[in-house]
Formats: structure tokens, C-alpha cells, sequence
């Protein structure tokens, strides 16, 4: 499916009926990484919203530069269109950032919150220089070097080749451009590590031992930080732990939903906003 969205063309899928829930995607992946989840989900009556964020998958790629707020904003974009009010949102990396972006500014529009392999911290020196170096490839026409490096990053943590191959398949149809400005609102975004203290809705936190790209320690410390929130790190998984334990991933959110089913359910919660 597709929509026009602030300007731009956004591909998304739009599963099952009943309250929603928004999965965000990470960089440099689309939509599809979620599809292990949803059936799960939809057989629990919820309805399963899956966007590319701008300049991924079927999402057009603006020529201008943009940043984690912009992806928020076709977020809320895409709420409207739909027609839905408020639903539980989550996220991984990029799009775990992009959730914090929307609880910052739209806290109305975020029933639950559910962080996937994200740091609430900005990035440090290593990984800002990390980000030049990736932009500077680009630059110099290294994109297949590039990919080469999150390949690695988001390496299974059993070495798991099925997962390799899907992975591969994905960041080789990534946009270029969609690439450098992802790999650039990642290396400038914004510290929450102060403000998620003050974040009061119910959170999930689920990290991976294996992880690459955000170490457990982030994982502890956002779980503890939130007010509302319940954290639990997955042994013997990499970053994209949804691919690599999609069955133990499946029981934690259904657990976590399970516990916020009744209030989504009442009178005007997931009400359209005009």
C-alpha cells in the first residue's frame, strides 16, 4: 500500500483489525524485517501498521537532507491518513529513535512504547567518527563497502546464513542517498538520557546479548530509567532479534500487550484525530 504523506510517496502495509500497533524498521532495512511478527499479532486481534520510512523500501527518497524529526512527522502523517488516533508504537534503532522523537513531541498519539536494539544516549566520538568514515565512502562511490559494514553489524548471533542472506537482500536495495541521511540522523541524534526519566507510559525494552550496534549495558539502563518500563535481554541473539528469536520475541510482546489490552480497548483511546 502507499499513501501520500508530507509530500512524499510512503509504502506501507496495513494487517489485521483492532487496536495498533506501528512497528518502525532500522537502518538500513525497510518494512519486511517485521513480517515474523505479524501473524502472531494479528491472530491476537491487533492491527499491524508496517511503514518504510522515507527513502526506504517503497517510501520515496527526498533529494534534500533530513533528520529523526522528519521521520516523526511522517509517522503522525500516516496515523492521520489512517485514521487512527493513538497506538502502541515500536521501534529499532533508527526507528527506535524516531520513537523517541514521538513521545518527546507527541506523547498524545503513543499509548505504549516498545524499544528493539535502541540507546537513549547520543552518539559518542567513536561512533560519530564511525558515521563520517561511512559518509565519506559513500562519497567516494564505496557504497557496496558500506553495506558491507552493516552486514557485519547486523550479523546473527548464532551465524545464522538464512538471516545473512535476508539482511544482504535488503541493504543491497537500500536508496543511496536514503542511506547518507540515515547514517547521518543516527550520528547526530539526540540525547534522552536525562529526558526519558520523565517518560511515564508503559515501555518495553528488549536488547540481545550478541548485539553490535547497541550493547546490553544501553539496554539495562533505558529499562531502568523508565518510569514504566520492563526490559529483558534475549541470550545468544544479535541485533535483529525479531529474525534471529522470533518465537521468544513473539511471547515478550504478546506479554507486554496482553497487559495493555484492556485500557487500548476503551471508549476514544484509538479515536481518529482530526
Amino acid at each position: 500500500m502507499k499513501a501520500r504523506i508530507n509530500d512524499l510517496t510512503m509504502g506501507y502495509d496495513d494487517f489485521g483489525t483492532g487496536p495498533a500497533i506501528i512497528l518502525l524498521h532500522g537502518l538500513p532495512l525497510n518494512r519486511s524485517m517485521w513480517r515474523s511478527q505479524v501473524q502472531s499479532l494479528v491472530d491476537a486481534g491487533f492491527r499491524v501498521i508496517l511503514p518504510d520510512l522515507r527513502g526506504f523500501g517503497e517510501s520515496a527518497s527526498p533529494s534534500h537532507p533530513w533528520r529523526i524529526p522528519q521521520l516523526a512527522a511522517d509517522v503522525i502523517g500516516l496515523l492521520k491518513f489512517l485514521g487512527i488516533g493513538r497506538a502502541v508504537i515500536g521501534g529499532i534503532d533508527l526507528g527506535g529513535c524516531v520513537l523517541l522523537d514521538l513521545i518527546e513531541k507527541y506523547a498524545d498519539r503513543v499509548v505504549a512504547a516498545i524499544f528493539v536494539g535502541t540507546s537513549a544516549r547520543a552518539a559518542d566520538l567513536k561512533e560519530k567518527r564511525f558515521g563520517d568514515e561511512l559518509i565519506e565512502q559513500l562519497k567516494e562511490g564505496r557504497r557496496q563497502s558500506v553495506l558491507g559494514s552493516f552486514n557485519v553489524l547486523l550479523g546473527s548471533g548464532e551465524g545464522r546464513s538464512d538471516i545473512a542472506d535476508r539482511v544482504g537482500e535488503w541493504t543491497r536495495e537500500v536508496d543511496s542517498h536514503a542511506l547518507e541521511e540515515g547514517i547521518r540522523a543516527m550520528r547526530d541524534r539526540s540525547d534522552f538520557t536525562a529526558r526519558i526519566r520523565s517518560f511515564r507510559l508503559p515501555s518495553l525494552v528488549i536488547g540481545a546479548e550478541s548485539d553490535h550496534f547497541v550493547k546490553s549495558e544501553h539496554t539495562r539502563f533505558m529499562g531502568a530509567a523508565l518510569e514504566n518500563g520492563t526490559c529483558l535481554i534475549v541470550p545468544g541473539a544479535g541485533h535483529l532479534v525479531n529474525l534471529e528469536k522470533p518465537g521468544e520475541f513473539n511471547r515478550c510482546l504478546l506479554d507486554f500487550l496482553s497487559r495493555l489490552t484492556e485500557p487500548m480497548q476503551r471508549p476514544g483511546l484509538l479515536s481518529a484525530v482530526a
